[in-house]
């Protein structure tokens, strides 16, 4: 894809509403203090502060075909709190520069996954990684799940993002889900259940059909919350849940995880797989209907989980029963 593709594309996006922003060079270099390690949020983007005082986040690029379907679909689906909003752009770069809303508390991921030698952004600033309460994680799940509904059901075509997982999911200042990562983001056809992708990838997070098949479905998007799901419970990555399986396929690593807790499904000591810190705080009848849905989401047979519609009307429910009043009866076993 050549760079003028790019370009053309931004340009007629000026004409929206509102008019996308041009910022030169160095005002995007003071906004990120020359692009300092501290602003680093991952994935080229950093944080900054704009001339107006606005919090902004600023990608910069290294070649154009990786963006172009981020930024023509991004655009097509503004309308929603949690899709992270192109602002403007500047030319002035070897490759265009993005400039995004506020992501100053930098990816989900830095907030979940439990590493006592890491260190993430807060606040736009390099800091140890405080992670989040439990309240706080169901309220962020129920936002991405949100997130995913519109996805599925705003447009005639419904788009499948093909990629969730808490590393392109960013949080703004005030810890609101901003959804982002649209690069390889598909339109299914009208007439069609499903959308093929060209692409060769595969991670943890892609659902086991869509692989060898590269054929996605708004269920394949459901398997991969699934697993970001339990992410956020666990506080580990899917990969390292289990040392059961073999380090060779992505795929069986994700399914020896939901193994491990299917099979664990009944025992007292499943606790031992959740992460501690938010076990200390209660709520454990709340988390353990919370892995009820996740571990629907990621059932083998497309067909036996639930759409993300039904997932968000289960995170609510979870969400506004106080622990004591949920029973048994009202988790969904798996």
């Amino acid at each position: 894809m050549k760079a003028q593709n790019l370009k053309e594309l931004i340009v007629s996006l000026k004409s929206k509403s509102p008019p996308l922003l041009t910022f030169s060079r160095q005002e995007l270099e003071t906004a990120t203090n020359n692009y300092a390690e501290d602003r680093d949020l991952g994935y080229n983007l950093y944080s900054g502060i704009d001339e107006q005082g606005r919090s902004i986040s600023v990608k910069k690029l290294y070649d154009n075909e990786s963006i172009i379907n981020e930024v023509a679909v991004a655009s097509q689906i503004t309308n929603h709190n949690n899709i992270l909003k192109l602002l403007g752009f500047c030319w002035e770069t070897e490759f265009p520069t993005l400039v995004y809303e506020d992501t100053s508390n930098g990816p989900l991921f830095d907030h979940i996954i439990e590493d006592p030698w890491f260190f993430c952004c807060v606040e736009g600033r390099k800091t140890a990684c405080p992670k989040l309460p439990w309240e706080t994680r169901l309220r962020v799940t129920t936002e991405i799940a949100d997130t995913l509904v519109y996805l599925h059901t705003a447009t005639s075509n419904p788009i499948i993002h093909t990629s969730i997982n808490p590393k392109i999911i960013y949080l703004n200042k005030d810890y609101v889900v901003k959804l982002s990562g649209f690069n390889d983001a598909l339109w299914i056809p009208k007439g069609e259940t499903f959308a093929e992708t060209k692409k060769t990838w595969c991670s943890t997070f892609t659902a086991p059909e869509a692989w060898p098949s590269r054929r996605f479905t708004e269920k394949s998007d459901v398997y991969s919350f699934g697993l970001l799901s339990l992410e956020v419970l666990t506080g580990k990555e899917t990969f390292r849940m289990t040392n059961e399986v073999s380090d060779s396929d992505l795929v069986e690593e994700s399914e020896g995880a939901i193994h491990l807790f299917r099979r664990n499904w009944n025992k007292k000591d499943i606790e031992v797989y959740l992460n501690s810190n938010i076990l200390k705080e209660g709520n454990k009848e709340q988390q353990m209907a919370f892995l009820g849905v996740a571990l629907r989401c990621v059932k083998s047979k497309p067909e036996e989980r639930p759409t993300m519609t039904e997932v968000v009307q289960e995170l609510r429910q979870i969400k506004q029963l106080q622990p004591s009043s949920i029973s048994c009866e009202f988790i969904k076993w798996p």
